[in-house]
């Protein structure tokens, strides 16, 4: 299940400005989305990265925004802290993303204020792990135009922006309510209908980048080289 939103509520940046334009830019997805959650969940937007700077050092950055960001969650009902990137850059192909995704996992660990440690390969193919930073444990999907209207994480009309979210698995648990199996269900099933089916049964952290296909080999994003420099065309 994915859980998405657009709101104008400033996001938690505590030193700078938070990206009005990822919030605007994302706004198709979610009212195009066949997440039922979508449209009411409430969305704040990361600090906007610098033009050539590399994913290093805007996440490392960024990292203030997540402390904010999981400070409040909880207390201001928070949903999704969003990312935006050029696809150009970082979202060309699978592996892109991938190199996306491992780079900002292994950020988020090794800065975590509560529990600094290294992206550990083994703990992160349990399936009980989980991606913890300041004592929230996260969900974090990656939303690309390379993914084809049928799929679960396409971007409609976004053909130029590539979407990270970070999600609390504590929104999730919070809008599932009390029937959280047959909420699930009927999710899936929603999606299905809509023709963007997706495998509900894999590791956490199979889910975070998806395959072009269900039931294709799962992107090892933990394997590939961060990305540390934007990539060339």
């Amino acid at each position: 299940m994915v859980i998405k939103s657009v709101t104008s509520t400033p996001g938690p940046c505590t030193t700078e400005t938070a990206d009005a334009a990822a919030l605007h830019a994302v706004r198709e997805v979610v009212l195009r989305s066949n997440c039922p959650f979508a449209i009411s969940a409430h969305t704040v937007a990361a600090r906007p990265r610098r033009e050539g700077e590399p994913l290093r050092d805007y996440f490392a950055r960024s990292m203030d925004d997540v402390i904010a960001f999981s400070e409040r969650a909880g207390k201001d009902s928070l949903d999704v802290l969003v990312y935006r990137m050029p696809a150009a850059e970082f979202g060309q192909d699978l592996t892109a993303l991938g190199r996306l995704a491992r780079t900002m996992v292994h950020t988020l660990m090794s800065a975590d204020p509560r529990a600094p440690r290294p992206l550990d390969r083994p703990a992160v193919l349990r399936p009980d792990w989980r991606l913890s930073f300041a004592g929230v444990d996260y969900f974090m999907p990656v939303f690309a135009p390379l993914y084809p209207a049928e799929h679960s994480r396409h971007t409609f009309g976004v053909r130029d922006q590539v979407f990270l979210f970070l999600q609390p698995n504590e929104s999730f648990h919070r809008r599932l309510g009390r029937r959280p199996r047959q909420v699930r269900q009927a999710i899936r099933h929603r999606f299905e209908a809509a023709g963007q089916p997706y495998d509900s049964g894999v590791l956490e952290a199979h889910k975070f980048v998806l395959p072009m296909n269900s039931g294709e080999p799962p992107i090892p994003w933990y394997d590939m080289a961060e990305q540390s420099t934007p990539a060339r065309k």
